[in-house]
């Protein structure tokens, strides 16, 4: 998990954010309004804002921020958080305590954390997906 996330509002401008992502070399930003998360805007969010709204730059990241966001609790396994991210799709997930964000967990965190384990060992753990059409 990392604990230092960007977080901005959900009025701040698409071109801004794209601005705070590139700067930061991050792929997403947590948009938080009154100390409350709301929501998720990644690179593919404004990949496709691009294409939805002629005025891009103008257009703010609530519009087009992923809401309400998938959370996890801190007291939640590394596998928890692996299942919630395989069953709802997604590659980052927030981990919030008492409505406050403490971190979140990233695909390439849970990738860097299970390329420690021994093959039998994540065989076992993830043996659901081999009955899933991976193509």
């Amino acid at each position: 998990m990392r604990t230092k996330v960007l977080v901005i509002n959900s009025k701040t401008t698409v071109k801004e954010a794209t601005k705070t992502m590139y700067e930061n070399n991050v792929s997403s930003l947590l948009i938080e309004d009154e100390g409350k998360i709301i929501g998720i805007v990644t690179e593919r969010d404004v990949s496709m804002a691009q294409y939805v709204f002629d005025t891009v730059s103008r257009s703010t990241v609530k519009e087009i921020m992923t809401s309400p966001v998938v959370s996890i609790d801190p007291n939640s396994s590394i596998l928890d958080a692996a299942e919630l991210m395989d069953r709802k799709q997604i590659h980052k997930i927030p981990v919030i305590k008492d409505g406050r964000l403490v971190g979140i967990i990233s695909a390439t965190d849970l990738v860097m954390l299970f390329s420690t384990f021994e093959k039998e060992e994540l065989e076992k753990k993830f043996s659901y997906l081999a009955d899933k059409n991976i193509d």
